[in-house]
């Protein structure tokens, strides 16, 4: 990697997807230049109900006040913020989803199964932005907006469940933090 490239972590939520963030880094010094951050109001569908209340829990007020009324849209204001940045690089983990939605060249950044994620430095780091709703670049993301969200019950004890009733809600944006943090270590 040159020194003046940059890399976008990007990951998204529900399906249809309602989140979708993504942070910029300079590979000089590794410092975040940037941050999208938006949201999908998509509608009342099964999945949306079964993943909104496990998965990542978005508030139905948040995405009626503040969201775009739909993917297409969430998509679009994407690609506009991407469309004034240089992006050499862009990585996801398990990005399938995410490479079928933006269109885009995605590389995959395989964070650990969940069961071992807990001992890892990055898991640990993003958690701690997570629950302190510490502001990444311009963008914060709270638990009000994942209020939705149903934790796991916890008579599931496998370490596994452990991990993801550790973790929360999904949110894409510290997702995405994780990944960033996860490189960094690798590197």
């Amino acid at each position: 990697m040159q020194s003046s490239s940059t890399i976008l972590f990007v990951d998204c939520e529900g399906q249809p997807t309602q989140e979708l963030s993504g942070i910029l880094v300079s590979c000089k010094n590794f410092a975040i230049i940037d941050v999208f951050h938006a949201h999908a109001h998509v509608g009342r569908n099964d999945d949306d109900r079964w993943s909104r209340k496990n998965i990542h829990g978005l508030s139905l007020n948040f995405l009626e006040q503040f969201a775009f009324p739909s993917e297409r849209e969430l998509v679009c204001a994407f690609h506009v913020w991407k469309s004034r940045r240089q992006i050499d690089f862009c990585f996801a983990n398990n990005p399938g989803k995410e490479r079928k939605l933006l269109d885009l060249v995605i590389s995959d950044l395989p964070l650990p199964v969940w069961k071992d994620r807990p001992t890892t430095a990055a898991h640990q780091l993003a958690l701690s932005y997570k629950k302190n709703e510490t502001p990444i670049g311009n963008q914060a993301c709270t638990k009000d907006i994942h209020c939705a969200f149903n934790p796991i019950p916890p008579s599931s004890s496998t370490p596994s469940a452990h991990a993801r009733r550790e973790w929360g809600y999904h949110c894409s944006l510290y997702d995405c933090l994780e990944l960033y943090f996860h490189l960094l270590m690798i590197k």
